[in-house]
């Protein structure tokens, strides 16, 4: 599932899609990779989730500081992974 970003779903508006069994949803890079492409840029994509409010439920809220530490471990993997 992809939907326009840049923003973060509460849990009431990730709740339709978890029913319909869509584990992530994302923001598509689509214009980015189109973009570099023009500019004759090499891309290679990598993409993280940071917003885990459709698979946790023992929340009320997802907060900033959440999403930070998501973050940060994230990236700790890509550079793992690079």
């Amino acid at each position: 599932m992809a939907m326009a970003g840049l923003q973060f779903s509460t849990l009431a508006e990730s709740e339709p899609y978890r029913k319909l069994g869509i584990d992530v949803n994302g923001m598509p890079l689509r214009l980015e990779a189109k973009l570099a492409r023009q500019a004759k840029l090499f891309v290679a994509l990598v993409c993280i989730i940071v917003d885990f409010d459709n698979q946790h439920h023992d929340h009320t809220n997802v907060e900033a500081s959440d999403i930070i530490w998501v973050l940060e471990v994230n990236v700790q993997n890509v550079g793992k992974l690079l």
